[in-house]
């Protein structure tokens, strides 16, 4: 009985994402550019942006409609809040992506986006190059460096043109599962580039990636405007009637010297405590939900200690 391709690469990669996978000896070489941080994959297959921005001079400031739109979207706690620009002209969205890093690097964006690292990888060149096992190996890499930097990494996966209409559609459906169910579990972020007709025929068709991506028109500048407006008044209501740390000192004392993957006791107070983005994330992170307070709006939770900063950036959460 022969067994299906797809089926082979799917279960390859979820050998590989449960385990600690080395890069190959071919890019050793290329990693030892790395500072040592844990990021071998990323640093031999993509290219660190908000590294580079440090290094560049006399750049001018970002500060147009698309890199808010983009800024925002990322800095959401939950829902949509993985970005992709939808363009003919992937290399203004790439343009767009290295402004957005620069204001990265520059701490010039919202609390949430404070010390990020944002890593360009082109999914579909680097199956081309490698074929089927060899990216398996290589993609699953750096997902599980992503997907364990506790929120620190965000990948530009750039033309996703390229991965969507791979010749080998087996290993790029699987490279695809394997990241949107990161994506959903809040592991991984995500930003990427694409032009409409491979969105609207291809990625929004996608239910694995349903409710998790925010499309950004640049070719549309209307579009664009409307879509920076209307994230703006719901960055405001959001953060309407909070000023300060949504993490009571108690906590940050408690969190301090305590293991990322250890559960500490929480006090969550949220404006919706049936909200289906906190559930979620509650149930994606193995937190335990205890007593509740529904009179002030409060439930007690056991969460990792390392989800805690995630949690409080999510939509509706008020105190922690």
């Amino acid at each position: 009985m022969r067994r299906s391709p797809l089926l082979t690469n799917l279960a390859l990669f979820a050998l590989l994402l449960s385990q600690v996978v080395l890069v190959p000896a071919g890019a050793q070489t290329r990693a030892q550019g790395s500072r040592g941080d844990g990021f071998e994959a990323l640093s031999a297959y993509a290219q660190e942006l908000t590294r580079a921005a440090t290094l560049a001079e006399n750049v001018p400031g970002d500060d147009g409609a698309g890199v808010r739109v983009v800024l925002r979207a990322l800095a959401r706690g939950g829902g949509r809040n993985n970005p992709v620009l939808v363009t003919d002209d992937l290399a203004a969205g790439g343009a767009l992506v290295e402004a957005v890093a620069r204001r990265v690097a520059a701490g010039d964006v919202p609390a949430p986006l404070r010390g990020k690292r944002l890593f360009r990888l082109d999914a579909g060149r680097l199956l081309s190059e490698s074929g089927g096992a060899e990216f398996a190996r290589r993609f699953g890499a750096v997902l599980h460096e992503a997907g364990s930097s506790e929120g620190r990494v965000v990948l530009f996966l750039e033309n996703l043109d390229g991965l969507l209409a791979a010749r080998e559609a087996g290993a790029a459906r699987a490279a695809l599962d394997a990241l949107a169910a990161e994506v959903r579990r809040g592991s991984v972020r995500l930003v990427g580039t694409i032009t409409p007709a491979a969105f609207e025929l291809r990625l929004a068709q996608d239910e694995s990636f349903k409710g998790h991506l925010q499309e950004v028109y640049l070719d549309r500048p209307e579009r664009a405007r409307e879509d920076d407006e209307e994230d703006s008044d719901a960055s405001a209501a959001a953060g309407a009637g909070f000023v300060g740390d949504r993490i009571s000192p108690e906590l940050r004392a408690a969190l301090a010297g305590a293991d990322t993957a250890g559960r500490v006791p929480v006090i969550l107070q949220s404006e919706d405590l049936k909200s289906g983005s906190l559930r979620e994330f509650l149930k994606s992170n193995g937190a335990h939900v205890g007593a509740s307070y529904a009179g002030l709006g409060a439930q007690l939770v056991e969460v990792p200690a390392g989800a805690v900063e995630r949690l409080a950036e999510l939509r509706g959460v008020s105190h922690l």
